[in-house]
């Protein structure tokens, strides 16, 4: 049934029609909606003439033929379709009838087997207007774009698969009069018309050459040693016989391989934060000798060195191990829980505890920005749901983006999207999956980098809150699984979105990695079953719960039976959205917005009548043993059989080789490096204006206005301060509800990250990013641990570590793969320093190993094509090919840690904020500052501006972390005593951009002097400008002086000037005094991260 004529006219497949009696399809268009915002962006990037666009929503019905024409009717009168004040509806073509003029249509729908999240909703609401069943009837959503001008087919192209990337879209381009004479399409019905089937492989004849061929043709990204060892198990008598019991022989089947790597996965397994490294130093690394003097390597003989227990074990679980031995000793140990569970906890007191887990999701944003950033976001929210026995609600969310400079102009890699489209969509995810789930944003921020342009990165934080006990002092944490108990799954049926997620993340991007990897999310979805969660966790009925994450179903139900050893369960039991899906493929999906639930048998009922009052979909499929094995069935048919240790078994261990080349240290601790090329001095204002303009440093308003940040109504210290609540805050915080009235307790938020540090050295890099979330947290009022006296005073750190490739045989230069694992194991011993020194243990985190690219490009592709800030991080070979000689190219990102924390604040009342206060109020800087301008956004500022690249060299910012600690409880102890009134951590852009912050967010001014900071070795770039960690600016009136400097005695500090009514006054050690107009500063800062906040959220 259409009575369509002209326009999209959307057909059902026939074998569809075949399938399913009585089937037929209706469209409803919305709209329609002026999109002219675009156009002048558009006709910039593509060199189009577009005059006008509008765009039309459509909705795909494909219902029972019972439903008439006159009940569709009635869905086009209002609500949930239509806003009759704005909008027109039809079931013709809405662009016929209201004469909307088109040169040119463009179409995009999601793919299909996508979650169509916006068909599926059309549809449930449909039924519902017309109080019908949903039943077996579908519902898809389609887009249509009206453009009149000029454009060729290429720039059309161009535009939609930018407006809808093509990994999860199916976009078409459609000639005006052909639109207007009715151009039929299909539906994006999934046809599969294979019936499920396993495939078997007989592996104990299979050579060498064979293995890798199979690797290479179910993605299993294994190495040659992992897959001899698998094919050693199948040459096994005893399994043999095992096997045989179960109807198998002995050929592996495709689930028992899918399972296998994917479970051993670098994603999963960790398998290069667990290897054994040998570790060549070239040039006698003091950061090296000093880790060997304690212990955390080991020098053999032949001069070189050992890291045996791994990156993890050494130099991140030991130190948080030692430090919870601290605490148990003081009393009042506040570490829950740590690299246990799906996230890490800390107590809050003896009634609540709150939870932190931050990950990345950088393949499938690169492919699919929307989507991939969406499930990031999502994915780590079903981690803290899945926390203890799911109790944890959210509390909050946090994003940092690792991109390109959204305004590059220049080469990209093949087949890569601009870091401009790239950053609006996954801006968008990360806002759809936080809003949507009614959860608000409390932080984030961004870092550029020409290499982050091959390879971005998103990370996603999420932070949870729960009572301690439950009923009769039940640990709400502890997962109690039995053997006997039912394994259940709950939320979206499978699909094949998703495949090969957790394999296809282990490796380097390149042209083959594939989109099957890239899941579509509905984040309503899972807050409905967030919801069924909480109140049957909360009921005590469930004994564990997992989410399904990489590797989905295989991941979660395998890893939960380790505590049992065993399993059986049946994959023809689980929902599927269509049908023909294969079992490996059911095994390994990662179709979003899905749970594993576990249960005693007698609570199966309440389970699942409670999943019937939540409308979640909850099925039950199998039991845990403790046969150990892990037995997977279709229906009668065994189609798996793993044993559960071996599955599980670290071995073989990986070994990696590391050698370190670079000067890092002896470069980095000089007294005084000066850059590798001269610069052409400027006026303050004109350098404060290029540094306040840098993506890390510019104003991140447009990335929070479009996110809640106040829903749940916890937030008392928002992302955006000051009185126009125009600049991004430092450190945010929330009140606990259930706290209110109890105590005046909060948690505070920050995040640090330093990547431009890591090319002069990992190390500092890493331990700059953990001393400047630390330093955030202490300037809104915070405090260091107090290992004298037993409180409450919990630090919830996060560790994210993302690096380029480290593996040398795995990377076109092996010398670039062995230099990355030695600045890996440097960044670690940064961060175990600065751990042990503070008594603050990282206790969660992620690792990321491959964030690398490998491109083939064309015979005729020349580094002199390339913008020459990214021409020099570019490695350009040729290898042999099918063909004769290829060309090859290898572009690392920069080691980038990521330190997240959630934190105990005792008292909130006496936090303080970063906004100056009043005029006459004096400055001080606490803290010393050094010539450290290496790697800083004023290195980076000016050469772009005068040189197209950063300045290289110079001394790079590092921490006296024995200072930094004595300078961190003076300030607190000044905050405490209410001796404070506005408190700011420096760090990007240095003293004067941290001030030029403070002075917009408070409306104020500022007059300085660099004589009373500096002695005479600093120039006043310098004093301005360096990024040294762990110094402040702090403010205090008049009245408060003596106190504050009696609070400061023993640290470095200096009153540097006073707060005045507007601008900034500075003089320098010459004697010169600078005016500079902050309005310009505000617009510098406020003007290259705009896009369209002034249009609405994108």
């Amino acid at each position: 049934m259409s009575i369509r004529h002209q326009g999209l006219i959307f057909t059902l497949p026939e074998s569809y029609l075949l399938s399913l009696d009585n089937r037929v399809l209706s469209s409803i268009d919305v709209g329609p909606y002026d999109e002219t915002a675009k156009i002048g962006s558009m006709n910039r990037r593509f060199g189009t003439r577009i005059t006008g666009m509008s765009r039309i929503m459509t909705s795909l019905l494909a219902h029972n033929s019972g439903i008439t024409t006159k009940q569709l009717q009635e869905l086009l009168q209002g609500p949930p379709f239509v806003d009759r004040i704005i909008h027109r509806a039809s079931l013709g073509s809405l662009a016929e009838e209201t004469d909307i003029a088109a040169d040119h249509v463009l179409v995009s729908m999601y793919n299909p087997g996508t979650s169509d999240r916006d068909g599926t909703t059309a549809l449930a609401q449909a039924m519902e207007k017309l109080g019908l069943l949903v039943g077996q009837q579908k519902g898809f959503h389609a887009v249509q774009y009206l453009l009149r001008g000029e454009a060729t087919p290429e720039q059309l192209r161009l535009i939609i698969d930018v407006l809808h990337t093509p990994a999860l879209h199916t976009n078409l381009i459609i000639p005006g009069d052909r639109y207007r004479q009715g151009h039929r399409l299909p539906a994006p019905i999934v046809l599969i018309s294979s019936e499920p089937k396993v495939q078997k492989y007989d592996l104990a004849s299979m050579s060498d050459e064979e293995l890798l061929a199979l690797n290479k043709e179910r993605r299993l990204a294994a190495s040659l040693e992992e897959l001899q060892q698998f094919k050693e198990m199948y040459r096994d008598d005893s399994f043999l016989a095992k096997r045989r019991e179960h109807g198998l022989d002995h050929r592996a089947t495709d689930v028992e391989i899918e399972t296998w790597f994917g479970l051993r996965s670098e994603h999963c397994f960790h398998k290069e934060f667990n290897a054994r490294i040998t570790l060549e130093d070239q040039v006698d690394d003091p950061v090296f000798r000093r880790a060997t003097e304690k212990g955390w390597l080991q020098k053999k003989a032949d001069g070189t060195y050992t890291l045996e227990d791994g990156v993890f074990k050494t130099l991140i679980e030991t130190p948080a191990k030692n430090i919870f031995e601290k605490l148990q000793k003081r009393g009042k140990n506040w570490i829950a829980s740590m690299f246990e569970d799906n996230s890490g906890v800390v107590y809050y007191n003896e009634d609540f505890m709150f939870c932190i887990k931050f990950e990345t999701h950088n393949s499938p944003s690169n492919k699919e920005p929307v989507q991939g950033a969406k499930t990031g976001i999502d994915g780590v929210n079903r981690d803290i749901v899945g926390t203890g026995l799911g109790t944890f609600e959210l509390l909050s969310n946090f994003f940092w983006y690792a991109t390109g400079d959204p305004q590059y102009q220049g080469w990209l890699p093949p087949g890569v999207i601009h870091p401009f489209d790239l950053l609006q969509g996954i801006t968008r995810g990360v806002r759809e999956g936080g809003n949507e789930s009614q959860v608000p944003t409390l932080g984030g921020g961004l870092v550029t980098d020409p290499r982050y342009i091959a390879k971005c990165l998103v990370y996603c934080g999420s932070i949870g809150w729960s009572p301690v006990h439950g009923k009769d002092g039940k640990s709400l944490l502890e997962k109690t699984p039995q053997v006997g108990d039912i394994v259940f799954v709950a939320g979206q049926p499978v699909g094949i979105d998703g495949v090969h997620g957790a394999t296809e993340s282990s490796l380097s991007a390149s042209g083959c990695i594939s989109l099957g990897h890239v899941q579509a999310d509905d984040p309503y979805t899972q807050a409905n079953l967030f919801t069924y969660i909480l109140d049957v966790a909360r009921a005590e009925t469930l004994s564990s719960l997992t989410d399904l994450g990489a590797m989905g179903l295989g991941s979660a139900a395998i890893e939960s039976a380790r505590a049992t050893g065993g399993l059986r369960i049946d994959l023809k039991k689980r929902p599927t959205k269509y049908s023909g899906i294969q079992p490996w493929q059911i095994i390994a999906s990662e179709t979003q917005n899905n749970m594993l639930l576990i249960a005693h048998p007698e609570n199966e009922t309440e389970v699942l009548a409670r999943a019937g009052l939540h409308e979640v979909q909850v099925t039950p499929l199998g039991t845990l043993n403790d046969t150990g094995y892990v037995h997977l069935t279709y229906g009668d048919e065994t189609v798996a059989l793993i044993d559960i240790k071996k599955l599980f078994d670290k071995n073989p261990r990986k070994e990696m080789r590391a050698t370190n080349r670079n000067t890092f240290s002896r470069d980095s601790f000089q007294a005084s490096k000066q850059f590798n090329s001269s610069y052409t001095p400027i006026s303050l204002e004109e350098s404060l204006c290029l540094v306040m303009a840098q993506p890390d440093v510019a104003s991140k308003e447009w990335f929070f206005r479009q996110k809640d940040t106040i829903v749940g109504g916890a937030t008392m210290q928002p992302p955006l301060m000051g009185l126009e609540q125009e600049v991004e805050a430092d450190a945010t915080m929330q009140k606990p509800l259930n706290t209110i009235g109890k105590d005046f307790g909060a948690i505070a938020y920050a995040l640090g990250i330093a990547p431009k540090v890591a090319d002069l050295d990992p190390y500092l890099a890493a331990q700059k990013s953990f001393i400047d979330m630390v330093g955030k947290i202490i300037a809104l009022g915070g405090a260091l641990p107090d290992m004298e006296h037993a409180k409450w005073d919990a630090w919830a750190v996060c560790g994210n570590y993302c690096q380029p490739n480290s593996d040398g045989t795995d990377t076109l230069s092996q010398e670039s793969g062995e230099q990355n694992l030695a600045g890996l194991v440097r960044e670690a011993i940064g961060v175990r320093e600065a751990v042990e020194a503070l008594n603050i243990p990282v206790i969660s985190g992620k690792d990321s190993m491959k964030c690398s690219c490998t491109y083939q490009v064309a015979d005729d592709f020349s580094l002199d094509d390339v913008p020459s800030d990214l021409r020099e991080h570019i490695f350009l070979t040729e290898k042999d090919g099918e063909h004769g000689k290829e060309k090859w190219i290898e572009i690392h990102d920069p080691p980038t840690y990521l330190a997240s924390a959630a934190v105990k604040i005792e008292d909130y009342r006496k936090c303080v904020t970063q906004s100056l206060k009043e005029e006459g109020d004096l400055i001080y800087v606490v803290g010393t500052t050094k010539a450290q301008l290496g790697a800083s956004q004023f290195a980076n500022a000016v050469g772009y501006a005068q040189q197209d690249k950063p300045l290289q060299g110079g001394n790079a910012p590092q921490t006296d972390l024995e200072e930094f600690v004595n300078v961190a409880h003076a300030i607190h102890s000044a905050i405490d005593a209410e001796l404070v009134a506005s408190c700011s951590y420096i760090h990007n852009g240095g003293l004067i951009t941290t001030l030029a912050k403070a002075a917009i967010a408070g409306e104020k001014g500022v007059s300085i002097s660099t004589k009373d900071l500096s002695d005479s070795t600093l120039s006043n770039e310098e004093v301005l400008y360096s990024e040294t960690p762990g110094r402040f600016v702090v403010t205090i009136t008049r009245k408060d002086r003596h106190a504050f400097e009696a609070r400061m005695h023993g640290v470095a500090y200096k009153k540097v000037g006073i707060v005045t009514d507007k601008d900034l006054s500075i003089e320098t050690k010459e004697g010169v005094l600078e005016e500079i107009s902050l309005g310009k500063v505000k617009e510098a800062y406020q003007k290259p991260l705009r896009f369209n906040l002034n249009q609405g959220a994108a």
